[in-house]
């Protein structure tokens, strides 16, 4: 495929196409996006030596890129006789980014899960080998690959760059291979499969798995990875250096495109919500020219800084705190939790507003009761057992009725101080 500056992308679940159409004054066409759309996000910036981690609320994408700047700058002076890397990033959880460390040199395939990320700007350095965890597989070219004999395939990987990874399941996805955390091939089909003879193709679909969406099966057959995942279609990937699919989340996609005026130089589009139609249109926009002369990769990632965020906001007074909270790793799901708490809360206070009534009739009552008995008391001198029965009753009441009360003030309160922790009334 012929590509030109004006080159617009467009994307579907299985499907990424190119269509003309561009601003004049973008980057090679693309327009900046505008910042205020990711309030409470942040940008992964990778380098061959770790990451830098900067938060996106900025006025614009050029005060992010500077800042990003700044920390690659410093990192790579101090870090120069680090080991180069060759990485591919994942989302591992909602604050915790996978690495990949990979190659088609026939080296170990391994992988590092980083400590939970802080809400900070820095600048977080590649462990040593001793804390990656290898998988216990090799990584080889699809010519090498397809020159091994069937039991030599057997610890052999054909082309990693291609990897997914599925946070859900706690799975990669290599091509014709599915690999548990621990190295254990398993069962299923994977995301790339192999030709029918064995042999391994070098223009496999670029995939990526939204955790965010969990779909139901909704085709008999068809696994739930496929109908979570976008890919971009062969008549693209056949041309690696042209595309780097880098992340889908919650509906927003990242990639990279390669420069037509430098072929070693990329540099990185999003979109806004890729589950609307493509009738509507989608914004397409430029983030971030890498810095190759700093060894960045194009394999970037951003995330929400906390699973009570959006990754993305569509409109500059929208309110970035989710009101649906996925939790990946068990699959649970808190569906129109927000929208159903005041269902709960008017139910429960209907409720004790019954309870309330009932026990303050009985408390009126009794009160009627004991002042009849109070007239009528010389009527039982000699009997203070009564007295003494009727006050502890008297006071039995009061103290529920005090209970009561302290309870009621309780849900009120913790009313309260759950409630700006699922909207924006208070502020984000």
């Amino acid at each position: 495929m012929v590509r030109g500056p004006g080159t617009l992308l467009w994307l579907l679940p299985v499907l990424l196409a190119a269509v003309a159409g561009a601003e004049p004054k973008a980057y090679e066409g693309y327009a900046p996006c505008e910042m205020w759309m990711f309030p409470k996000t942040y940008f992964h910036a990778v380098t061959c030596r770790g990451f830098a981690r900067v938060l996106m609320d900025t006025d614009e994408a050029e005060a992010m890129n500077m800042e990003i700047d700044r920390l690659l700058t410093d990192a790579h002076g101090t870090l120069a006789n680090k080991p180069c890397l060759k990485v591919k990033t994942f989302f591992y959880d909602n604050t915790s980014l996978l690495f990949l460390k990979h190659n088609t040199e026939g080296n170990d395939l391994s992988y590092w899960i980083t400590p939970k990320l802080e809400p900070s700007n820095e600048f977080i350095e590649f462990p040593d080998d001793s804390q990656w965890k290898s998988l216990g597989y090799k990584g080889y070219s699809p010519e090498t690959f397809n020159g091994m004999s069937t039991e030599e395939k057997k610890t052999a990987i054909c082309d990693p760059e291609i990897a997914t990874y599925n946070a859900v399941e706690k799975l990669f996805h290599f091509a014709g291979k599915r690999i548990d955390m621990d190295g254990k091939e398993l069962g299923g089909e994977s995301l790339h499969r192999l030709n029918a003879d064995g042999s391994c193709n070098a223009d496999y679909e670029l995939t990526r798995i939204d955790v965010t969406r969990q779909s139901k099966r909704l085709v008999s057959g068809i696994k739930e990875e496929i109908l979570d995942s976008w890919r971009v279609p062969k008549s693209m990937s056949k041309k690696r250096e042209y595309v780097v699919f880098n992340e889908a989340y919650n509906g927003y996609i990242l990639f990279s495109l390669q420069s037509v005026n430098n072929p070693k130089q990329y540099y990185l589009l999003a979109n806004s919500k890729a589950d609307k139609n493509i009738l509507d249109g989608w914004d397409v926009c430029f983030l971030r020219d890498y810095r190759v002369d700093l060894d960045e990769l194009p394999e970037p990632y951003m995330l929400p800084e906390s699973a009570e965020y959006k990754l993305g906001i569509e409109k500059p007074d929208e309110c970035p705190r989710q009101t649906v909270l996925h939790y990946h790793a068990n699959h649970a799901k808190y569906d129109d939790y927000y929208a159903k708490y005041d269902d709960y809360f008017n139910y429960y206070r209907r409720a004790f507003d019954v309870i309330y009534t009932v026990l303050n009739n009985h408390h009126v009552a009794f009160n009627v009761y004991y002042a009849a008995f109070n007239n009528h008391r010389t009527d039982f001198y000699g009997h203070e057992d009564f007295d003494v029965y009727a006050s502890q009753i008297y006071h039995e009441n009061n103290e529920n009725k005090g209970a009561f009360d302290h309870r009621t003030q309780n849900y009120w309160e913790g009313r309260n101080d759950w409630y700006p922790h699922c909207c924006c009334t208070n502020g984000w």
